[in-house]
């Protein structure tokens, strides 16, 4: 248990280090953050269909914490090696001193010490954990080795990295609490997708027969439109799944419409219609479509669009014109 406690001490402090004192740790921090939120969590974990408001909202701050535990991992790592190749001179720490208890100047001092064995991140990182203690450094207290890592943590010796680190859960709620269904966020989604919104697929499930055998098939793509090619041919009540191009940050919705030969429903057991608008959430938008003759010859006639949040048109395509 105490070594536990002391691998997640050792880590929270490499992480505000990274925070505190490097220039590529909060830079990475704030670029996954802000990346992840804009694009990975709206379009790629939103997919997840069966935790999609979790994972539209709050996959962002999973990711950064990941980029962040991996730089300290990489970080304690290039730490021990270096430790490592230092020996015996840094067994000087981790011996007898490390288990003594000594005044607060005099760990002040060996920290300082310790920092000139060897020059980069080794330096940067002693002479880090030596700062910590500048201001406690004047107390005659006694304290062991393993005191120190946390022993400014509740201080003002600690409140520059602690702000530093907080800013980062400042920008999270911010970032949760962004509109995302205005005009400007329109304007950039626009300007930041990577091509033009168009429905680039269409799926086809249902179950032909009584009980009835799945079908899980793509729509093929013509001309002039999406069309049944196989099995789904003869179903009669199914549901299509279209893709879209990425819309990053903006939920977009589809306006499906039957023309004259189906019935569509946003879900089992809803209303069956003739016009239906369901959300485009990470490029997927699924809806139930219902064929009262599942005949071959007799197409769906129906007209699917993506549209903006003011419906505005992007995109259109045919099902079975």
């Amino acid at each position: 248990m105490k070594a536990a406690v002391h691998l997640v001490v050792e880590f929270v402090n490499t992480a505000l280090f990274l925070l505190s004192a490097t220039v590529y740790g909060p830079s990475a921090v704030l670029a996954t953050s802000l990346v992840s939120w804009w694009f990975v969590s709206d379009y790629y974990f939103a997919r997840w269909s069966w935790w999609t408001w979790w994972m539209d909202r709050f996959a962002f701050m999973a990711s950064t914490l990941v980029v962040l535990l991996a730089f300290a991992a990489g970080t304690r790592w290039r730490l021990h090696r270096i430790a490592r190749g230092l020996a015996p001179q840094y067994e000087d720490y981790r011996g007898s001193p490390a288990s003594a208890e000594l005044p607060l100047r005099a760990w002040y001092e060996h920290l300082g010490s310790i920092a000139t064995f060897r020059h980069g991140l080794w330096a940067r990182y002693w002479t880090w954990r030596q700062s910590r203690l500048a201001g406690l450094s004047d107390s005659g207290a006694f304290v062991d080795a393993g005191s120190l890592a946390t022993l400014w943590w509740p201080r003002w010796a600690g409140i520059g990295a602690w702000s530093i680190a907080a800013l980062f859960p400042v920008l999270w709620i911010v970032l949760l609490l962004t509109p995302l269904h205005t005009n400007a966020m329109e304007h950039v989604a626009a300007w930041a997708s990577i091509k033009d919104p168009e429905i680039s697929a269409v799926r086809c499930t249902g179950r032909v027969g009584n009980p009835g055998d799945a079908v899980d098939e793509p729509l093929q793509r013509e001309s002039r439109g999406f069309y049944r090619n196989g099995v789904c041919l003869y179903v009669a009540v199914g549901a299509f799944q279209t893709t879209a191009s990425d819309f990053p940050r903006v939920y977009r919705h589809v306006v499906v419409q039957c023309l004259n030969r189906c019935t569509v429903a946003a879900g089992p057991g809803a209303k069956p219609v003739y016009q239906l608008s369901v959300a485009c959430v990470g490029g997927k938008a699924s809806f139930e479509w219902t064929h009262p003759e599942p005949d071959p010859r007799s197409g769906l006639g129906m007209a699917v669009m993506v549209a903006r949040q003011d419906n505005a048109p992007l995109a259109s395509v045919l099902i079975e014109p």
